[in-house]
Formats: structure tokens, sequence, C-alpha cells
């Protein structure tokens, strides 16, 4: 195994997965705003709101999209010897979506230790721990988790063709 190919695959991926999730995250803070200022009005005013309102993240949470890669990186060949059977990848998921909240629940941590408060508040919601985590967007990192096998999955297609362009730069 060629461990300086893999340390810059790791680390394109580990960049992609978090900018692809502050985008994510952009799009679903501005998505809640919108719905926040639709409630109790028409349906429709929804789409109207959707432009009024910004969505918004923090430096930080590319840091924090991009540990899912670990998971995927670490973590999947092992998960495949336990679900290589049809519907394999909705038990996988399952183990994904627990890994990301591990995650956020980590960073929550380290984000109070550094600045002594955390860039998100779920305290408001159920089934939160600590106003971290909640286990209401359980179904939100699910599919979260098939998705993201997917995208590593396409990853790995492109390996040659990432570890080519990364020479160029050289």
């Amino acid at each position: 195994m060629d461990w300086k190919r893999e340390i810059k695959l790791f680390i394109v991926r580990f960049l992609l997965v978090g900018l692809f999730g502050i985008t994510l995250d952009i799009l679903m803070t501005q998505l809640d705003a919108a719905f926040k200022l639709t409630i109790g009005k028409p349906w429709y005013d929804f789409f109207g709101n959707f432009w009024k309102v910004e969505g918004r993240t923090g430096i930080i949470a590319i840091f924090m999209y991009g540990c899912v890669v670990f998971p995927y990186t670490f973590l999947r060949p092992l998960l495949l010897k336990f679900s290589n059977f049809k519907g394999g990848i909705f038990i996988r998921s399952i183990f994904y979506a627990l890994c990301f909240f591990l995650i956020e629940f980590l960073f929550g941590l380290i984000n109070i230790g550094i600045a002594g408060k955390c860039p998100w508040d779920y305290s408001a919601y159920p089934l939160n721990v600590m106003g971290l985590i909640t286990f209401v967007f359980f179904p939100i990192w699910y599919l979260g988790g098939i998705g993201g096998e997917w995208i590593h999955r396409l990853t790995l297609i492109f390996d040659d063709i990432i570890i080519d362009q990364l020479k160029e730069l050289e």
C-alpha cells in the first residue's frame, strides 16, 4: 500500500466532504428559517420566504463535516464483512448515523472547551443531549449515511484521476 497516495486521497476526500457538508448546512438553515416564517401562512409563502432569509454556517463546520470521512475510510471495510448482504447498506447507515452524532457531539464539546459556547443549540428540541445533538435528526443522518457511502464509493472510482491532478500541481 502506497501510504503517501492514501494520505493525499484522504485529504482530498476530507476537504470535498467538508465543503459538501457546509453547503448542505447553509441550505438546511435557510430552509429552517423559511419554514419558521411560513408557519400560519399559506404554503406558497414558503417560496417567497426562502429568498428572504439567509442560510448560515461556521468555518469550524468544514472540519466537522470533513471528519465524516473517517467512518467510511476506516470502518466501512469492517462493516462490509458484517453486513455484506442485500440491504446491508441500511444496517451500515444506522452505524454511520451514530458516528455522525458522535462527531457532532465531540465538536460541540470542543467548541464549548475553546470558545465557552457552541454555535448550535438543540436544547429546544426533544431527545437532545446537552443541547449538542438531538436524535430528532436521526432520519436526516441516516439518509446522509446512505448518500455518504454512495459518494465515498464514487470518489474511489476517481482515485487515479485525483492523484494525476495532484501530481500536476506539484
